[in-house]
């Protein structure tokens, strides 16, 4: 029981974690598995940044599936200020980052 309190105390920070590590994730293999030349920087942003989008936004629709008696308007708007957006800036940063890292290496 402890350890479901922690998580429902810091879900918003070890979602925000769990993305970030994913885009680092991302940005390691993407030069050598996913593509043979690599995209452009500001192109992959935009990627992961979508990724992201549509990610949340299945969760919402997944939050709605669960919880019938929510709508998506209003699971989105909760979801908006507290998750998507601190994860996409978050994870947009560390995926740039990663990216220029390997770029210099």
């Amino acid at each position: 029981a402890v350890s479901l309190n922690v998580f429902s105390q810091h879900e918003n920070i070890i979602w925000i974690v769990l993305v970030s590590g994913v885009a680092i994730a991302r940005a390691s293999v993407e030069p050598s598995l996913l593509r043979r030349r690599p995209v452009k920087l500001w192109i992959g942003v935009i990627e992961w940044c979508t990724i992201v989008i549509a990610s949340s936004l299945a969760l919402c629709w997944i939050d709605i599936l669960v919880q019938p008696r929510d709508n998506f308007y209003t699971v989105f708007g909760f979801l908006l200020l507290i998750f998507i957006v601190p994860s996409i800036v978050t994870s947009g940063i560390v995926y740039l980052l990663c990216r220029l890292f390997i770029r210099t290496n």
